[in-house]
């Protein structure tokens, strides 16, 4: 039996990749692997060159947990990792847990840069849409008037939900983003 630990102290991307090549080899495939990362990094590359035009503005990347409280991911995630691969700023900066994430009342978000753009990744709970057009705080942040939803993505994922969620995201900003 192997325990392969992808979330621990340190760099998360350094993380993910050092487990997935760890598997390569217990496996017996570490030229599986070596394919798996050199189509991620094409992609990532493509993607960035198409994505060039969107990233004058920070990202906060964003889950809703109820309608007061998300999480809200940094550049040591998954999510944030792939951001900054692609070209992007993270706008939230301040200390996050292993898995990269701080969860933050739905007020910190008024702290952000004004020109930030928010990317809320699914699931979120049922009501939210309908909450928010009630929530006074929420209302007058300028960031929400273009808050770009996405799919379901992974976010303790490894390589298959990195290349998911790049993807995803390129669609959303090339071709517009899920509705509420």
């Amino acid at each position: 039996m192997h325990n392969v630990n992808f979330y621990q102290a340190g760099d998360a991307w350094q993380n993910v990749l050092n487990a997935t090549r760890t598997i390569g080899q217990i496996i017996g495939k570490p030229q599986a692997v070596q394919q798996l990362l050199a189509q991620y990094e094409q992609d990532v590359q493509r993607l960035k060159t198409e994505l060039s035009a969107f990233t004058d503005r920070p990202l906060a990347l964003l889950q809703f947990i109820d309608t007061r409280h998300l999480r809200i991911y940094g550049e040591n995630s998954l999510f944030g990792a792939v951001a900054k691969q692609l070209g992007f700023r993270n706008a939230y900066l301040p200390k996050v847990n292993y898995w990269g994430f701080q969860n933050i009342e739905i007020t910190e978000l008024a702290k952000l840069p004004p020109n930030t753009r928010f990317v809320i990744v699914k699931p979120y709970p049922a009501n939210i849409a309908s909450a928010l057009t009630h929530n006074t705080l929420w209302q007058h942040l300028p960031m929400t008037r273009e808050a770009l939803i996405l799919p379901a993505v992974w976010s303790f994922g490894a390589i298959p939900s990195a290349r998911r969620f790049a993807h995803v995201f390129a669609d959303g900003l090339l071709h517009g983003g899920d509705a509420w």
